[in-house]
């Protein structure tokens, strides 16, 4: 079977698409790429390729974008429109959309491959678990595929997809995951509901330390990669993994690299090791600096101690900080946003992202938004970054204060101006 994923360059690598065509290529099924940024002919590239299944990976917000595209294309070539991602995962009814003929929920590389193969052989797809597929006028809901608890089985993403584009060829930087899943409960975050449609099952799967080895070897070797980047949820889960990690990592691969964790399970021993190996660069979520919200709104169980503490392992070990926060948060006042800013100035993070609060589909937070009458849209911009579809008395001042939040952290004085802005 032949198989186009769809995607549009951004700053690092998609690596669920590049996971999904690994396995795929692995079941001997044929892939090639078609990036709608990189590529100014990818339309016809693709009809020449003539798939028989057209793959769309879809974060809400996005999804206009590709189903327009795959309308379009429907009127060119016949294939199968298959979509996946964390948009149809919890609004599988996106399948009613027109010219969808097939939705994935939840991970997808063992529900793919097993429609792939039931197309080649000529059998039905219909009933193939964590697919709602599309037929004879009606739609078929099939319960959850269980996930895959053993990650080893897995080959590491398919970088030669990307490497057909001159941008991706040239990244100094690579993406890598070692573990799928996460156990906390942020109400903002897909997560908990995604544990909810796996539930019974365990939910942090991670990578043998020598498969994962092996990957970053060939990243080297073969790629070039100056400097490596752990998009894990929580890279320090686990800690007797990471101290192995990082012995041998220190040995084997040796160059600089960039975690993301949870910072208040940051320890003096694990900052010790992570920078011993090479580590460079750490970025946590702070989200918000007041505490009531930051516990009980967000269910992020810290206190501000704590990250003050873990930040501070950081420091003594000379790995940069980067904190993500968020603002516009339901019942949050701007005294409450500038609370963050607070926050932000006694860690001293060499970097702060802030995004604006979007109430997505499928999260506690985003639910809550709708009872309380907050939500009026669900037509979402396609980067947090962008403007809140919350309604919110406070939230052009949450707007402007996300631009200028670096400067007020800077220092108090600074603070004063930006407030006067």
């Amino acid at each position: 079977m032949k198989i186009a994923f769809m995607t549009e360059f951004i700053t690092f690598e998609p690596l669920g698409i590049m996971s999904l065509s690994a396995f795929t290529r692995l079941h001997k099924h044929e892939t090639q790429l078609f990036d709608i940024k990189l590529e100014k002919e990818w339309k016809n590239s693709l009809i020449n390729f003539n798939p028989d299944v057209v793959c769309y990976s879809v974060a809400t917000g996005s999804e206009k974008k590709w189903l327009r595209i795959n309308k379009d294309l429907k009127k060119e070539i016949n294939f199968l429109a298959f979509f996946g991602g964390m948009h149809t995962t919890f609004q599988p009814e996106f399948i009613k959309e027109e010219s969808v003929d097939v939705v994935c929920r939840g991970e997808g590389e063992h529900p793919f491959v097993e429609m792939l193969n039931s197309m080649q052989e000529g059998k039905e797809i219909a009933h193939i678990k964590g697919l709602w597929v599309k037929k004879d006028g009606g739609i078929f809901k099939n319960e959850m595929a269980p996930w895959e608890q053993n990650l080893d089985v897995f080959p590491p993403p398919d970088r030669e997809l990307v490497n057909k584009y001159r941008a991706y060829q040239k990244m100094n930087r690579r993406t890598v995951m070692t573990t799928r899943g996460c156990t906390f409960a942020c109400t903002y975050c897909f997560n908990p509901g995604y544990n909810k449609l796996y539930e019974g099952q365990n939910i942090v799967r991670r990578r043998s330390v020598q498969h994962v080895i092996d990957e970053l070897k060939k990243l080297k070797e073969v790629y070039k990669a100056k400097s490596l980047y752990f998009i894990d949820d929580v890279f320090v889960f686990k800690p007797n993994w990471v101290i192995e990690f990082c012995k041998i990592y220190k040995k084997e691969i040796g160059l600089p690299f960039i975690v993301q964790t949870r910072i208040e399970l940051m320890t003096s021993e694990l900052a010790e090791a992570l920078a011993d190996a090479g580590c460079s660069i750490c970025t946590f979520a702070i989200e918000s600096g007041n505490t009531e919200i930051r516990t009980k709104l967000l269910k992020r169980h810290m206190t501000n101690e704590k990250v003050i503490e873990g930040a501070s392992y950081l420091r003594k070990n000379k790995i940069k900080i980067y904190a993500q926060n968020m603002i516009g948060l339901p019942t949050e006042t701007l005294e409450d946003a500038f609370k963050t800013v607070e926050l932000n100035r006694k860690i001293k993070p060499h970097y702060a992202a802030v995004s604006n609060f979007q109430p997505y589909p499928g999260t506690e937070l985003g639910e809550k938004s709708k009872e309380m009458g907050l939500v009026s849209s669900l037509d979402f911009p396609e980067s947090f970054f962008d403007s809140s579809i919350l309604n919110q008395g406070e939230k052009k001042y949450f707007e402007r204060l996300r631009c200028l939040f670096f400067l007020a952290m800077y220092s108090k004085s600074m603070e004063k101006f930006v407030k006067l802005l």
